[in-house]
């Protein structure tokens, strides 16, 4: 038998980080209500706004787990659709999805809830489509599909 070999190890472990690092298609989920507007985030107490953040996030960990590791995006399409009763005003409404942009970025000191799906959200990096969907009280949610983009 064979004595442990590191270079065996090393090479086996680097070998599966890049298997686990490689972008794959294309991430969905659905949240279970609509994303606040831009009026209403402005309203709220800093630390309010924080743990409405910290709840984004942690909705979108609990579905999105089997995606966990991947690479993120260097450039992708985010498409947000806010099903709600009524319809909101077009800068209350991209103005709103900023909170749930940022909990896709890859997590740093200014993003300290990002979970690193996208690369980051200058327009270089991301094509943003935020969309209004006319729903029932019941109906009500926020869909998000991230493609990656060539």
């Amino acid at each position: 038998m064979r004595g442990f070999d590191e270079a065996w190890l090393k090479d086996h472990l680097a070998k599966r980080r890049t298997e686990r690092a490689m972008p794959s298609g294309p991430v969905s989920f659905t949240l279970r209500a609509p994303f606040k507007l831009l009026n209403q985030t402005l309203k709220m107490h800093f630390g309010a706004r924080g743990k409405y953040a910290a709840s984004l996030s942690s909705e979108i960990a609990s579905q999105t787990a089997h995606h966990e590791g991947q690479a993120p995006m260097s450039r992708a399409r985010v498409t947000i659709e806010r099903h709600s009763c009524a319809e909101p005003d077009q800068d209350g409404l991209v103005g709103g999805a900023k909170p749930l942009i940022d909990c896709l970025i890859v997590r740093s000191k200014v993003h300290p809830r990002g979970l690193g799906f996208i690369l980051d959200d200058r327009p270089a990096c991301l094509e943003l489509i935020v969309r209004h969907v006319k729903a029932k009280k019941a109906e009500q949610r926020t869909t998000v599909l991230i493609e990656p983009l060539a």
